[in-house]
């Protein structure tokens, strides 16, 4: 049987740092008897199942609770469906707004922003479907303006990095916040000891060879005389994915025309699951190539990606037509 948890140990352990840093993410449910309570009595609203890192969430969408079966569905078929990752359910406090992924370098005592983007995890056509690990991704995200950044970067971030610095143990590292933002205001939904994918290729794009300068002076304790040198440009990839994912999918597959594929600084196809076999470039993964353009507006950056797709032949892909359509 599904036991429904607000949060386990660990995330409670993060969400005490976050109070002791004077940060607010969003309020968890934390009465487990009240929430069996309410599916036993017929009041579980509808919820789209999706799955992130090793938690099983539930959003709702809806306002209507539905019929006892679904309770049923709910209570004998997670577990069935997920084994012991089905035994725990994670219910919490639905941020809505729009998300985009802040990127910090912070060298233990500075912290540096290196940029922003949006990515695109539902698998279908204008945000519908199952979530994934990401279809796509746009980098600068138009709705991390330069305020929002500052009000993200002062009551966030760096109140989290000197907290860490307080417990002697200073983040040394490239920081990735999510954040879901609404009317101007930032609220926290993740971070990341990362860069991301899809979001690394299109940050990767812009900052050209200075990324590694950049992360030298991370990793020597000199962000403090770094500054980062934009160009007015965009940068925009479309992952091209096996047919099937998030779900099954097959491997194996061949994909042909990415030798005559241009590789510059304004073009520029990442391979993320594919393998050398005997018929040459195979699919060996879910999401497979990231076909990444740069151009001087969204519009010219997209269009050079899209112009990459259609010189690569692999039936046995696809990809989402619309990436950028919120900022086009």
């Amino acid at each position: 049987m599904t036991t429904f948890h607000s949060v386990g140990p660990v995330i409670d352990l993060v969400r005490n740092f976050f109070n002791l840093s004077h940060i607010s993410p969003g309020r968890t449910v934390k009465h487990t008897q009240k929430l069996l309570f309410v599916i036993q009595s017929q009041a579980l609203y509808f919820c789209h199942l999706t799955i992130i890192t090793f938690y099983l969430y539930f959003i709702p969408l809806s306002s209507q609770p539905l019929p006892l079966s679904i309770n049923i569905f709910l209570l004998h078929d997670i577990p069935k469906t997920f084994g012991s990752a089905g035994a725990e359910v994670v219910i919490e406090e639905f941020l809505d707004g729009e998300e985009a992924s802040f990127f910090i370098l912070c060298d233990g005592s500075d912290l540096l922003p290196i940029g922003t983007a949006q990515d695109h995890k539902r698998v279908g056509t204008g945000d519908t479907g199952p979530n994934t690990g990401g279809m796509g991704a746009y980098s600068p995200a138009p709705v991390l303006t330069d305020a929002v950044a500052k009000k993200a970067l002062d009551e966030i971030i760096a109140p989290t990095m000197a907290e860490m610095t307080r417990r002697g143990m200073p983040y040394h590292g490239v920081l990735y916040a999510g954040l879901m933002i609404k009317d101007g205001q930032p609220k926290l939904v993740e971070y990341n000891a990362r860069f991301g994918d899809p979001e690394c290729q299109v940050l990767m794009m812009r900052l050209g060879a200075q990324a590694l300068d950049l992360m030298q002076a991370t990793a020597q304790g000199r962000l403090s005389q770094e500054r980062v040198n934009w160009a007015e440009d965009h940068a925009l990839t479309v992952v091209m994915a096996a047919n099937g994912y998030p779900g099954a999918y097959e491997k194996g597959t061949v994909i042909t025309g990415l030798d005559a594929l241009p590789k510059d600084s304004i073009q520029m196809c990442f391979h993320a699951g594919t393998t050398l076999g005997q018929g040459g470039i195979e699919a060996n993964g879910g999401r497979v190539l990231n076909v990444t353009g740069r151009g001087d507006s969204l519009q010219e950056a997209r269009d050079r990606a899209y112009a990459l797709i259609d010189q690569i032949d692999w039936p046995e892909g696809f990809y989402r037509p619309d990436i950028g359509w919120k900022a086009l």
